[in-house]
């Protein structure tokens, strides 16, 4: 658990770690990975204060999660997961807040699976969600930049709040 503040520049998360609500972190630099080594016991990455990824990118396997009940900031103009080495895909849960923030850019969230019952907010470049979506109640969509849902699978299980600009270009719809 940590309360304090954190940066992120390379190395493995292998078990779960827990950033508490008075936390501030930064994922930057290179190459970070997330995974157990074992997808029955996968690596999980719980964020409950603000957490900004601002360059650099993340393998992730092994079933492993990242689970966002705070805020989660794309400021980054690439895809930011990517899979490697084996074992089930990675998820990534937001019940918080999942925003595009920082400077103009396409930020790509692509690879792990998407579970959402927060908020997806896209303050600034372009958000695009390229993996197969869950979205659940109390899922909104907002902000001034454009959001683009291009998911193989979208599944909508209540309805949802649109206050922006969204795009949808689903293969199977739900």
């Amino acid at each position: 658990n940590l309360n304090g503040e954190l940066q992120w520049n390379g190395g493995q998360l292998a078990s779960s770690f827990a950033l508490q609500n008075s936390a501030r972190s930064i994922i930057a630099g290179g190459e970070t990975r997330m995974s157990s080594g074992n997808g029955a016991a996968p690596a999980r990455l719980l964020n409950r204060g603000v957490l900004r990824w601002v360059s650099g990118y993340m393998y992730i396997w092994d079933n492993s999660q990242v689970e966002n009940e705070g805020t989660w900031q794309f400021e980054l103009n690439s895809q930011a997961f990517h899979y490697c080495c084996g074992g089930g895909f990675g998820s990534f849960v937001n019940k918080g807040v999942l925003q595009r923030a920082g400077a103009p850019g396409q930020s790509v969230l692509g690879v792990v699976n998407l579970t959402n019952s927060g908020e997806i907010n896209a303050a600034s470049g372009e958000l695009v969600i390229s993996v197969d979506a869950a979205l659940k109640k109390g899922t909104s969509f907002t902000g001034t930049a454009p959001i683009r849902l291009n998911p193989p699978t979208l599944t909508l299980e209540d309805s949802i709040l649109i206050d922006g600009e969204v795009f949808v270009s689903a293969g199977d719809r739900k």
